[in-house]
């Protein structure tokens, strides 16, 4: 019988060991410093230069003209779903292979790119904690 208990008890801790991890990933992804490129109107609108749009072109143009790669607050609730859905088995490898790739699959054949600005001081933030 108290192999039933101590297994329950284990579970739980790992439960709520993952839910401390994710709540402080999320934190970490809430508090990165906002993106100098853009000039806030809103919290939905923003002003960016032509030229630093055309210098941030990606091989999919559509993302660098999508909002959610310019405002930080579009890019972290992106961010905190992707650590909310994953699997605490995979939930290390997902960071980590933002921070290296810079690229998330959010479904097959579709990918959210992060902002360089906001992969830099992540890497930074995730290196320091």
């Amino acid at each position: 019988m108290p192999l039933s208990v101590s297994v329950r008890d284990s579970t739980k801790a790992l439960a709520h060991q993952t839910a401390t991890l994710k709540e402080s990933l999320k934190a970490l992804v809430k508090s990165l410093p906002p993106n100098p490129d853009v000039r806030l109107l809103s919290r939905n609108c923003c002003v960016v230069s032509s030229k630093t749009l055309m210098t941030h072109r990606i091989w999919d143009h559509y993302t660098s003209w999508s909002p959610s790669y310019w405002i930080n607050a579009e890019m972290e609730t992106a961010l905190c779903n992707i650590i909310d859905k994953a699997r605490p088995e995979n939930l290390r490898k997902t960071v980590v292979q933002i921070l290296r790739r810079g690229v998330y699959e959010v479904k097959y054949g579709q990918t959210m790119h992060i902002h360089p600005f906001v992969l830099k001081a992540m890497r930074r933030a995730w290196l320091r904690g």
